[in-house]
């Protein structure tokens, strides 16, 4: 089970007393091969995403979480993969097994 969303929500109202698209938002991820009990990352008081020791720091990205679940998944080697490639930036953190 994976609930998320597409983009996070800025961290205050904009002038028209609404709030913007934000960069950063939350991941729940459950289910046979993925380690429970734990909060992945961080942010600072501004809502950034920084860096940190559980995720080899670096700023997790979506491409990150993807190829993790691919792997927990076991779709990680399948030959439908190559047809949705992930950024090369993006390497496996080995956060959910």
């Amino acid at each position: 089970l994976m609930v998320t969303s597409d983009f996070g929500r800025t961290p205050r109202y904009n002038t028209g007393d609404g709030k913007d698209h934000w960069n950063v938002t939350s991941v729940l991820v459950s289910g046979p091969g993925i380690r429970g009990g734990r909060a992945i990352g961080k942010t600072d008081e501004g809502h950034k995403s920084l860096a940190t020791p559980e995720a080899q720091n670096t700023r997790i990205h979506a491409g990150h979480i993807h190829r993790d679940l691919r792997t927990v998944l076991g779709v990680d080697k399948a030959d439908f993969i190559s047809q949705f490639p992930l950024p090369e930036k993006d390497a496996a953190l080995k956060l959910l097994g």
